[in-house]
């Protein structure tokens, strides 16, 4: 029977980096595999600009492929991305 871990991973984006992350994780869906829906009763791909719409998508599209790449055994259930700073912080020391 399969084991079920989670993995929780902080991320700090620095000011005015937004773009650079969205622009590689735009590169890298384009590349890679597609999200697909239907419409009209056909299959059709997710436009990049609505897949990949805002940092929290970018984020999530660069870390589950980058997680699917090192470990091609595993499965990840579920990758979420929620705003939990808007400010300078100190790293923590956990």
């Amino acid at each position: 029977m399969p084991r079920h871990y989670r993995i929780e991973i902080d991320v700090r984006v620095e000011d005015g980096a937004d773009s650079a992350i969205m622009r590689l994780a735009r590169t890298h869906y384009q590349a890679g595999r597609h999200a697909w829906t239907e419409k009209n009763g056909k299959r059709i791909s997710v436009p990049v600009d609505e897949y990949i719409g805002d940092i929290e998508s970018a984020l999530l599209e660069l870390i589950e492929a980058g997680f699917q790449a090192a470990v091609p055994n595993a499965e990840p259930d579920a990758f979420r991305c929620v705003l939990i700073s808007n400010g300078p912080s100190e790293p923590s020391n956990a």
